[in-house]
C-alpha cells in the first residue's frame, strides 16, 4: 500500500496535545474547580491520624497487613514485612511509595460517610504523583470503590504539581482504597475531603451553547491529496466459543456482508496460544498450566458443550474465500511446534484460504500467556524466529508481528518491549488498545472517554514512533473495556466505533491492519447470537456497516478537513469529525460523525467550490447515547433521506453522506 507523505487531516486529531491526553487518561475530572464549603461534608486533618489506615505488603494480596500511625506519623502497628515506610503520615501529608514488588496505600472507612443522606458524593483528593513509572498491567497507582460507578481511576502520567483529583463514590459499607501496586512512584496526598454530587458532575463533558443546532460545519475537502483505501484497517476479531453458531451459521455471513471488512483473525484472542489447529479446537485444555486464565477453560468448555469441542477452521477458511477477506491467524507458539504451524500455512494455502499475515502468539508479554520458553523479550524473540523461518518456507510472502504491550502507553517503556528490537524476521508489532469505560450511569467520564477514542489511539501511535520506528502496527484487538457497564450496544459505542475508524484513517502510515473485538458474543461484540440460532444486531454494527464503503478495495481516501463556526470546546476537541472518499466507481462519499445532542447545519466543500447538497444521507442517531436497542437479522437501524440544502446531521449521528453521481 502506498504511504502518505503528508497527513490526510492537516488538523485534529493529527496533532493531539498532551493537554488533550490527559483529558482522557486521566478523566476530566481531573483538575477540578475548588469545591464550595457547603458542599464539603467530610475533610481528613492532615495534622491527626485516625481517620485512615494503611496498608502494604507484597504482591500477594492475602499476605498484605494493615498498620496505623500515632500523631507524630510513626507506624505503630507493623512488622518487617509490612515495610512501614511505603505509606507515612508527616508534615500535613500523606505519602505512598510504590515499589516494583510490592503494593501500599490508604484505605478510607466507611464511617466517614454513613450518615450522609445521598445515594452517591465526590471524593476529593489534592495530590502530586512524581518519580513514576509503570509496567505490566497493574492497574496502579487508583482509587477505587467497589460498587462505585467509577469502579477504579488510575493515573498513567506524572502529576508534578499538586492538582485536584476527583472520584465519584457511592454511599455503601465498602471502604475507598488509594492504592500503588506494582509500580513505582511517590504518590504526595496534601488534602481530602468529601463532598456532596452535583448535577453538574454528570453533565455531557461541555455545556451546549443554544445556538449550537444554527452554528453549520463547514467539510473541505480536497482531491489533490488522495491515497488508496487499505481494507484490512476494517476488521474483526471473532468470539464464538461461547455459542451454539460459529463460523457456518448464516446470521454470521449476514453480518459480515453487512459490514464488508476486510480482514478476519483465527481463531480468537487470549484462547489462541492453545489452539490445535488438526484437532479445530482445545483437546487438551484440561492439562493447561496453572495461572491459565479461567475464562480459557470455561470457554473451551462451553464449545465443548455447545459445538462438539470444533470451532470452525474449515468454516473460516469457506469465508475467506467468497467474501474475500484477508485471513490472519494467531500462531499457537506454547503448545505447537513451528512444523505443525506451518503445516497449517500451508493447509491454508490448500484450502484456497491463503494466508499472509500471522501473530506471534497473543498478548504473550503477560505471564498468564506465556511459558517458560516465553518468559522474557529475548527468549520470546529467539522462540518465534523458528516460527517464522519454518513458515516462510511455506509461505515466502508471510508477514509476522510480535507481540508488545500497549498498557500503560507513553510511560509503558518496560523490558519486555525494549527487548522486541532484536526480532529482525518481524514485519509489524501488535498492540492492543481499549477504552477503558467504568463509569455508570453514564456521566462525563464514560461520555468522553468513549467519545474521543483518538486520544488513546495518539498514545499508540506515540508509543510505537518511540519505541518501534521500523514496524507499523497490527492493532488487532480495539474495542471497549467496560465490566460491568455494557456501554459498547450503545449509540455511546456507535459513536465510539465511528471515530475509531476515522482515527485509524487519519493514521494509516503508522497501521497495517486492525480488527475490532470481537464479533459474536460478549458485551464487546456488536451482534448477539441467540441460542435458537438467530442474531440481533447492536447499534455499533450500523456504524461499520456505515463506514465500511470507506474501505473498500479500490477506495481513495481523500484530504479532509472539518471547520466549525462555533467557538472551539475546550482543548480543540471537534464537535463533528469526518472523511471524505471516493468509491471505486468514482462516487464522491464523507463519513461523519456527530457528537453532540443537537442537529448541526452541514456545507460542502470541493477543491474550494461549493458543493451542491444533492443526494442521500444516512444516519444512525438515537436521542440519548445509552440508546441500546437491537434488531434481528433483515432489519436496520440506519434511516436515509434525500439530502439537499439545509439538510443537517441528526443529534448524536453516525452518517454517511451519498452524492448524486455528478458531484
Amino acid at each position: 500500500m502506498e504511504t502518505a507523505s503528508y497527513p490526510l487531516n492537516p488538523g485534529w486529531p493529527q496533532a493531539v496535545t498532551d493537554e488533550q491526553l490527559e483529558f482522557v487518561e486521566n478523566r476530566p475530572m481531573i483538575g477540578a474547580a475548588e469545591p464550595k464549603a457547603t458542599d464539603i461534608f467530610y475533610e481528613g486533618d492532615m495534622e491527626q491520624a485516625g481517620w485512615f489506615t494503611a496498608f502494604a505488603g507484597p504482591m500477594d494480596s492475602a499476605k498484605v497487613k494493615d498498620y496505623e500511625f500515632d500523631n507524630k506519623g510513626t507506624a505503630i502497628t507493623s512488622d518487617t514485612d509490612n515495610k512501614g515506610q511505603q505509606v507515612t503520615f508527616a508534615d500535613g501529608e500523606i505519602r505512598i511509595l510504590g515499589e516494583w514488588d510490592r503494593q501500599a496505600g490508604i484505605r478510607l472507612n466507611p464511617e466517614l460517610w454513613k450518615d450522609f443522606p445521598d445515594k452517591e458524593f465526590v471524593l476529593g483528593v489534592e495530590m502530586s504523583l512524581t518519580d513514576l513509572e509503570l509496567r505490566g498491567y497493574y492497574l496502579s497507582p487508583q482509587i477505587s470503590q467497589d460498587g462505585a460507578r467509577g469502579t477504579q481511576r488510575w493515573l498513567t502520567r506524572p502529576v508534578p504539581a499538586r492538582t485536584r483529583v476527583e472520584f465519584i463514590a457511592k454511599n455503601n459499607d465498602t471502604p475507598i482504597n488509594l492504592l500503588m501496586r506494582g509500580n513505582q512512584g511517590l504518590w504526595t496526598i496534601q488534602r481530602l475531603y468529601l463532598r456532596k454530587l452535583n448535577p453538574a458532575d454528570d453533565a455531557f463533558p461541555w455545556p451546549v451553547d443554544a445556538t449550537e443546532s444554527e452554528q453549520p460545519v463547514t467539510v473541505r475537502i480536497d482531491s489533490s491529496r488522495s491515497l488508496a483505501a487499505n481494507p484490512k484497517l476494517l476488521g474483526f476479531n471473532p468470539e464464538f466459543l461461547r455459542s451454539v453458531q460459529g463460523f457456518d451459521s448464516p446470521p454470521i455471513r449476514e453480518a459480515l456482508e453487512l459490514v464488508r471488512p476486510g480482514t478476519l483473525r483465527f481463531p480468537t484472542g487470549t484462547q489462541s496460544n492453545w489452539y490445535d489447529w488438526r484437532a479445530d479446537g482445545w483437546p487438551d485444555v484440561d492439562s493447561l498450566p496453572e495461572g491459565t486464565p479461567q475464562f480459557v477453560f470455561d470457554s473451551v468448555h462451553a464449545l465443548e458443550k455447545n459445538r462438539g469441542g470444533k470451532l470452525g477452521l474449515s468454516a473460516y477458511q469457506q469465508l475467506v474465500r467468497e467474501l474475500n477477506l484477508t485471513p490472519l491467524l494467531v500462531l499457537n507458539i506454547l503448545t505447537q511446534s513451528p512444523e505443525s504451524q506451518a503445516a497449517w500455512a500451508q493447509d491454508m494455502v490448500e484450502a484456497g484460504a491463503g494466508c499472509q499475515y500471522f501473530e506471534l502468539g497473543n498478548e504473550t508479554y503477560h505471564w498468564a500467556q506465556a511459558n517458560a520458553e516465553t518468559a522474557t523479550a529475548p527468549q520470546y524473540v529467539e522462540h518465534t524466529r523458528a516460527y517464522a523461518e519454518a513458515i516462510r518456507k511455506v509461505v515466502p510472502e508471510a508477514k509476522f508481528s510480535v507481540q508488545a504491550s500497549n498498557r500503560d502507553t507513553r510511560n509503558d517503556d518496560f523490558a519486555w518491549n525494549l527487548g522486541l528490537s532484536a526480532a529482525d524476521f518481524a514485519d509489524g508489532v501488535t498492540l492492543h488498545t481499549y477504552t477503558f469505560a467504568f463509569a455508570y450511569p453514564m456521566n462525563r467520564e464514560m461520555v468522553a472517554t468513549l467519545l474521543y477514542p483518538e486520544t488513546q489511539l495518539a498514545a499508540m501511535v506515540q508509543l510505537k514512533r518511540e519505541q518501534f520506528p521500523q514496524w507499523r502496527i497490527w492493532n488487532t484487538e480495539w474495542g471497549v473495556n467496560a465490566p460491568p457497564v455494557k456501554p459498547y450496544g450503545t449509540q455511546l459505542g456507535a459513536l465510539q466505533t465511528a471515530a475509531y475508524l476515522l482515527a485509524l484513517v487519519a493514521w494509516e502510515a503508522d497501521f497495517e491492519l486492525a480488527c475490532e473485538h470481537s464479533l459474536g458474543t460478549g458485551e464487546f461484540s456488536p451482534i448477539d447470537l441467540l441460542p435458537d440460532g438467530r442474531m440481533l444486531m447492536k447499534r455499533p454494527l450500523f456504524a461499520f456497516a456505515l463506514a465500511g464503503p470507506m474501505f473498500a478495495k479500490g477506495s481513495q481516501w481523500l484530504g479532509t478537513a472539518v471547520d466549525e463556526a462555533s467557538p472551539p470546546l475546550p482543548g480543540g476537541y471537534p464537535r463533528v469529525s469526518g472523511r471524505a472518499f471516493r468509491t471505486a466507481d468514482g462516487a464522491l462519499r464523507v463519513l461523519l460523525v456527530n457528537r453532540l445532542p443537537v442537529e448541526k447545519p452541514i456545507h460542502l466543500e470541493l477543491d474550494g467550490q461549493s458543493l451542491p447538497l444533492s443526494g442521500t444521507l444516512r444516519s444512525l442517531t438515537a436521542p440519548t447515547l445509552a440508546a441500546a436497542d437491537s434488531v434481528p437479522e433483515g432489519q436496520t437501524m440506519i434511516v436515509s433521506q434525500p439530502l439537499s440544502e439545509g439538510s443537517s446531521l441528526p443529534p448524536f449521528s453516525v452518517n454517511l453522506i451519498e452524492l448524486s453521481p455528478a458531484q
